[in-house]
């Protein structure tokens, strides 16, 4: 991504990150969970976003249907506040990395590997190698 689509992608990032903490997205199923902006792509022509959203405490679908229903809302926002020629069309997505993370935590947790024992075995190891 070059400077200017990354700059663009973060400015739009910090206006609905702060709409979101300000409560000006009034939908009740945005409202209800905790909802944030993991990240966002921007094309090369400035043209379309995609926001990569987090949710916790609500059905993540519920969400991201609230989302969508406040994406013109969202977008007058963006248009107010960011100088282009153009706004951003906006593509929400649900981020799954979160969930893959916690997924993956609990395999690691699930080996019940003992840490002294996993460090004890490579030091044996490093003292045979000398």
């Amino acid at each position: 991504m070059g400077f200017r689509t990354s700059r663009v992608a973060s400015e739009i990032r910090k206006i609905i990150s702060a709409m979101l903490t300000r409560g000006e997205i009034r939908d009740h199923r945005v409202m209800e969970g905790m909802v944030s902006i993991s990240d966002i792509e921007m094309s090369r022509d400035l043209q379309h976003a995609t926001v990569y959203v987090t949710v916790m405490g609500v059905e993540p679908m519920v969400a991201m249907e609230g989302l969508a229903r406040a994406q013109g809302f969202i977008r007058r926002r963006i248009g107010q506040q960011l100088r282009l020629r153009h706004t951003p069309g906006l593509h929400f997505r649900l981020d799954e990395s979160t969930a893959h993370g916690a997924h993956m935590d609990r395999i690691l947790a699930d080996l019940n590997i003992p840490p002294e024992e996993a460090l004890s075995e490579t030091d044996d190891e490093d003292d045979e190698s000398r």
